[in-house]
């Protein structure tokens, strides 16, 4: 299996990029478990104003889902993608340096908005499935997108263990960052309109 798994990510770089994207997203969510509440509490607020920042981020990615799909389909994916990357590293950043509870529950709305953004990830992994292939694409890109749920919560726990909860939120920023800038400038657009715009001759 992972030799089939390596064999199709080589054949398809493009694949193998926005699979990083999704699976960054999802490392985020991760940080949920480990240093969210923790850090939360530096605050002194309750448990029920921790579970509502939760609340928040699933609530912006509620709202705005389908209105981002439809700028998927009307505008390209990448310009739905690359920003979703860019706001999640504004809102790590935002939790790591708030200085109140309301501007870390204003980091929870662009880690929402920056979720929904995200799942536009998905479309543009079906964009890359050859003829016959779209079963076994989205689950190389789900399978790598979970990996996401798996790797935050240990990997961001443990630099919050060793150097601390802001440590951890600025490395997954920095993680996002450095994901979005070679899908940026590497990845080729595959919405509808780049399908349908016409091809030259060479």
């Amino acid at each position: 299996m992972l030799a089939g798994l390596r064999r199709r990510l080589a054949e398809n770089r493009v694949l193998m990029w926005v699979c990083l994207v999704i699976a960054v997203n999802q490392l985020g969510f991760g940080i949920i478990v480990p240093v969210i509440p923790i850090y939360a509490r530096t605050f002194g607020v309750s448990e029920a104003a921790i579970g509502l920042v939760v609340a928040i981020y699933g609530l912006g990615r509620f709202l705005f889902s389908v209105p981002v799909g439809q700028a998927a389909d009307r505008y390209g994916r990448k310009p739905v993608i690359v920003p979703s990357c860019l706001l999640g590293a504004a809102a790590f950043a935002g939790f790591a340096y708030a200085l109140d509870y309301r501007s870390f529950v204003l980091s929870a709305v662009l880690w929402g908005v920056s979720s929904a953004l995200g799942g536009s990830s998905a479309a543009y992994a079906a964009d890359q499935a050859p003829p016959g292939g779209n079963g076994v694409t989205m689950g190389i890109y789900r399978m790598l997108s979970d990996a996401g749920y798996v790797l935050g919560p240990a990997l961001l726990g443990l630099i919050a263990q060793e150097a601390g909860g802001q440590t951890a939120l600025l490395a997954a920023a920095a993680i996002a960052i450095a994901t979005m800038v070679p899908f940026a400038l590497l990845a080729p657009e595959t919405g509808p309109r780049a399908r349908a715009a016409p091809k030259t001759a060479v």
